[in-house]
């Protein structure tokens, strides 16, 4: 579904437009036009192909989902492919909307794979309040990349909050479930950084001074997002070093308990050898084997089993393996 928004000289808001007009309308460079398509049509993806005369393989990006982000240069135009990411914090799950935006002198043309409420709701406000569309299309994609931006800070605060919880437990030897929440988020931060990485590399282009869609002005604006992308970046870097040290202790712990275990049972089949051995010698029923018909021989026998086990549990103590 396609939705329009137009400002003519810099006045007058248009929220419909046919088609045949868009060419004549961006000749020009005062008129402002964004288009946002939601579940692009095949017919939709012609009209971008033949109005704008995008290439092919733009046009066959926008079709596929989950491209890395990139950002190409053409010559009257910028093909950028970003990400949303956005995080369940009850159900603990990691999703990555893919925004396609086609970036003019004078338009904007936005993309999304699946309804990103984030531009929707940016699309509604400039068709009610136009204050953005007066600015530029520089600054409706500084909008929209910004409060893309913004949204991971609280996903970070998150894992934070999850890791503390996670060494906590490690701590105090509740692990039974722990590995399962470990390699979870590992998972989503190794995802996290899939995406954001070349985002910086985005925005640092947008905000670079010889990126011609991109006005004086508005650089300035694209520096300060790229400052709060680095910042991410630096907390989700730490995370991941976190995240390996806390796996570490995990791993330590698991086995600092087997040899617990091991010793302990060590320590018992080292009790009941030479018990097993007394036992198996009386066991043998030899008609002349001695002690066999003596009346106390029954006791004696459990009174030197029971002196060995605990000749044997005092020195075990003494050498500080029990």
């Amino acid at each position: 579904m396609m939705k329009l928004i137009a400002l003519e000289n810099g006045k007058k808001l248009i929220k419909d437009m046919p088609v045949s007009r868009i060419n004549g309308f961006l000749k020009k460079r005062k008129n402002i036009l964004w288009i946002n398509v939601e579940r692009p049509s095949e017919i939709e993806f012609k009209i971008l192909s033949k109005v704008f005369g995008f290439h092919p393989l733009e046009i066959e990006d926008c079709r596929k989902k989950q491209e890395l982000p990139k950002i190409d240069e053409f010559e009257d135009h910028a093909f950028i492919v970003f990400h949303r990411i956005s995080y369940d914090f009850k159900k603990h799950t990691l999703d990555m909307q893919e925004l396609d935006i086609f970036l003019g002198k004078n338009y904007i043309i936005t993309i999304p794979n699946e309804p990103i409420e984030t531009v929707s709701r940016l699309h509604e406000r400039c068709a009610s309040e136009p204050r953005t569309l007066f600015k530029g299309v520089d600054f409706i994609l500084h909008n929209i990349i910004n409060e893309m931006v913004d949204e991971y800070m609280p996903i970070l605060d998150h894992w934070d909050d999850e890791m503390e919880n996670m060494e906590s437990e490690i701590l105090t030897g509740q692990i039974k479930k722990s590995l399962q929440r470990m390699l979870k988020l590992k998972r989503h931060i190794r995802n996290f950084r899939k995406s954001i990485s070349p985002q910086r590399d985005i925005i640092n282009r947008l905000a670079h001074p010889d990126f011609t869609f991109v006005s004086a002005k508005a650089h300035i604006y694209f520096r300060d997002v790229y400052d709060h992308m680095m910042r991410a970046y630096s907390i989700m870097e730490d995370q991941r070093d976190t995240m390996t040290t806390i796996f570490e202790a995990y791993l330590s712990t698991v086995s600092n308990k087997l040899n617990e275990i091991m010793k302990t049972l060590t320590i018992i089949a080292t009790i009941f050898m030479p018990l097993t051995f007394i036992v198996g010698l009386y066991g043998m029923n030899f008609h002349y084997m001695p002690e066999l018909e003596w009346r106390y021989g029954y006791y004696m026998v459990w009174s030197v089993l029971i002196f060995i086990t605990m000749v044997m549990i005092v020195y075990f103590k003494k050498k500080g393996w029990v």
